[in-house]
């Protein structure tokens, strides 16, 4: 980095008391948002030719990895070189076996390394951008390999939309490995998606006819600006909320505060569920505002709804309005991280042949990393998800006799939901197996015991097993929420709703 930025970046940091790694996130989303606008106006396809849009985009996303992550960025050079010589050079029938087991065993590595030298999990070093890198190559390699190896009949539709029957060019590769708008944060952005983008195909087509008769196709471009300042506001409000409450009710007082430590199990359950609730302020900025900074640059449009208002959903690892009103452990984790959810589903649960929520949620966890909090986490929510819905199989019908009581019960689950929410995700903080045995005695085990008591004395729906359709559209036990435009590609094989594209 130029000597007089980072020393203007030190300088912010000793004024501002943020950790060096977190001036110099701000600044380079910063950066990223006024390269974005850029991108748009000046480099719109209809102005510069692909070639230019890829240039840019590439250089800039080396530029800001480098600087950011600086001799750590050779991680993620090699996080995508190796993939691709391996697409280059292997059978496409076995690219993506190979790939896939590159990547994760690379990025395990970095991430056991990562934690053997306690390294704090929270700083903001390469091991995030090296995460999103893993669903690209990984992605990408199984979208070579149904566009090349395999017949339409052989695909769910999702596999159709997603496919690849051309090897990307060095330039094309690099361009959508290191693309400024999501390298640092994400969400990932799938191959196909990115390269119509690039060559503005996302862009809804309609038949206009010239004054001399002739008919031309035009690209309908919505505005952008409503959708980026919308997101912007509101990534300033989780600003607020993180710097100024989040230190009010942090996460690690559920252990380390004595006085809410010994406190009634009501308290301590109030605690938990508002330290976890603020908390999560952090993941909806850096969420949100990468949201903002993509659709800046004009990629995450989904076409239009029924009522012609412009979609800015195809890149989104966050709905928040339905995360924060899910009233079912299920919706709720729909609506969270739905890129991953994306791509767990793509590469995992519609290609094993059996147990296919095993090795989802074993992919899964390995993607997040080794510490024991996670485990806890996953195999803790796991318990709640499958309990969750034997209730509502068994009390839901019990609240149906009036709207009154459809509403009252709606109300009750929505806040249990959230509970146990709470209940289930601190160990993502608290990592260590002595503080997370510590947290859970200090509330008894009181969520695993009744989901264990749920579980056995229950009755079991004894409902007709459906059957799953050629295209995998049912998704059992894991996150299988997509944005409209897959929603729309697993029924109508379309990711562009009722428009095709050219």
């Amino acid at each position: 980095m130029a000597p007089g930025l980072w020393s203007l970046l030190q300088l912010l940091s000793r004024k501002s008391g943020l950790p060096m790694d977190q001036v110099n996130f701000a600044f380079f989303q910063i950066s990223c948002l006024i390269l974005a606008i850029v991108f748009r106006t000046l480099l719109h396809p209809y102005k510069v030719s692909p070639k230019t849009r890829h240039l840019f985009a590439a250089s800039f996303g080396l530029y800001i990895g480098w600087y950011s992550y600086s001799w750590s960025f050779l991680h993620l050079l090699t996080q995508a070189t190796v993939p691709y010589i391996m697409m280059r050079t292997m059978n496409p029938k076995v690219i993506h076996k190979f790939v896939l087991a590159f990547a994760v065993v690379y990025m395990s590595a970095v991430h056991i390394s990562q934690q053997l030298r306690n390294i704090n999990i929270y700083k903001m070093d390469h091991i995030g951008p090296m995460m999103v890198m893993t669903e690209k190559v990984t992605s990408l390699a199984f979208s070579l390999h149904d566009g090349l190896t395999r017949e339409d009949k052989d695909l769910n539709k999702q596999q159709k939309e997603m496919r690849t029957k051309k090897m990307p060019s060095v330039l094309e590769y690099y361009s959508y490995m290191f693309y400024f708008q999501a390298l640092v944060v994400g969400p990932v952005c799938f191959y196909q998606n990115y390269i119509d983008f690039i060559e503005g195909r996302h862009l809804v087509p309609y038949i206009v006819k010239t004054k001399d008769g002739k008919e031309i196709v035009v690209h309908k471009e919505p505005p952008v600006w409503r959708a980026v300042l919308g997101k912007l506001a509101f990534s300033v409000a989780m600003v607020f909320c993180f710097v100024v409450v989040v230190p009010k009710y942090p996460l690690m007082d559920n252990v380390y505060n004595e006085e809410v430590f010994r406190s009634s199990l009501l308290y301590k359950f109030w605690f938990l569920w508002l330290s976890v609730e603020v908390a999560k302020s952090k993941y909806f900025f850096a969420w949100i505002y990468a949201d903002a900074v993509n659709n800046a640059s004009g990629l995450g449009f989904n076409g239009y709804d029924e009522k012609g208002n412009a979609k800015w959903n195809l890149v989104t690892n966050i709905n928040v309005k339905a995360f924060e009103t899910a009233t079912s452990l299920k919706v709720l984790i729909d609506n969270w991280n739905i890129q991953t959810n994306i791509w767990l589903r793509y590469v995992c649960y519609d290609r094993v042949p059996l147990q296919r929520t095993f090795f989802t949620f074993v992919l899964s966890s390995i993607w997040h990393g080794f510490y024991p909090g996670y485990f806890w986490t996953f195999i803790s929510a796991a318990f709640m998800t499958a309990a969750a819905r034997k209730v509502r199989h068994n009390v839901r019908p019990l609240f149906q006799g009036s709207k009154f009581m459809a509403s009252f019960y709606d109300l009750v689950t929505l806040v249990f939901t959230h509970i146990v929410l709470a209940y289930s995700i601190l160990p993502f903080t608290l990592l260590r197996n002595d503080l997370i045995i510590k947290y859970f005695g200090s509330f008894f085990f009181s969520f695993h015991f009744a989901a264990i008591l749920i579980l056995l004395f229950f009755p079991t729906r004894t409902a007709p097993r459906k059957k799953l359709s050629e295209d995998g559209e049912t998704m059992k036990g894991i996150q299988n929420s997509l944005p409209d435009g897959f929603r729309q590609a697993t029924t109508s094989g379309n990711v562009y709703g009722d428009k095709k594209r050219q």
